[in-house]
């Protein structure tokens, strides 16, 4: 997963100047931020194709989601979200 700081480097990207732009997008930074107020939980679709991978591969996968990872897989998941929402409107509000 990319570790690089996480976070949207867009002109005009911010969180605050999205969320201005629509209602489906403050629904969308809302559930991001409250994501990271609630258990971590696997769903069990990815649970599923985790056991298809191979041994190595599936144990590097589950160590990436637990506990002691969380705030970099949220960090990660932010800045993916945020650069597609940017990229869909040039990153103008």
């Amino acid at each position: 997963m990319d570790r690089r700081g996480g976070g949207c480097h867009r002109a005009g990207s911010r969180p605050e100047a999205l969320a201005q732009r629509d209602d489906l997008t403050r629904v969308v930074l809302a559930s991001l931020q409250a994501a990271a107020e609630r258990p971590l939980e696997v769903p069990t679709e990815v649970d599923a194709l985790l056991k298809v991978l191979p041994g190595e591969l599936r144990a590097a996968a589950e160590e990436e989601l637990t506990e002691a990872h969380r705030a970099a897989l949220l960090q990660d998941v932010r800045a993916i979200v945020l650069d597609a929402l940017a990229t869909r409107t040039g990153g103008a509000p």
